[in-house]
């Protein structure tokens, strides 16, 4: 059984799903929340940054949901959660909790 977006079987997330404990735990409660329909794994770009392992930082919003950064140990990954037009604050209010 596929999703409607990615390959991953059962389960709202793309094809791409490597992250570090702390950034996989947190995407695991944003995944579970029924207002995301769906979560996507950009690239991952190697980086020193100022946030630690875990931190997830609001980008900007897209046609079917948001960019957000995902900061784990001296990487960034870029990840794409789709959701409704009407859930699109409610998910960033929970990305600041």
């Amino acid at each position: 059984m596929t999703t409607k977006r990615g390959n991953h079987p059962s389960t709202k997330r793309g094809k791409h799903t490597s992250t570090c404990p702390k950034t996989r735990r947190r995407l695991l409660k944003l995944e579970k929340d029924n207002r995301i329909t769906g979560i996507k794994h950009g690239a991952i770009d190697n980086a020193r940054t100022k946030y630690g392992a875990g931190h997830l930082k609001f980008q900007r919003y897209v046609d079917a949901g948001m960019k957000i950064n995902c900061y784990m140990d001296g990487a960034v990954l870029t990840v794409y959660l789709y959701c409704d037009a009407v859930h699109k604050k409610a998910v960033r209010a929970l990305l600041d909790s």
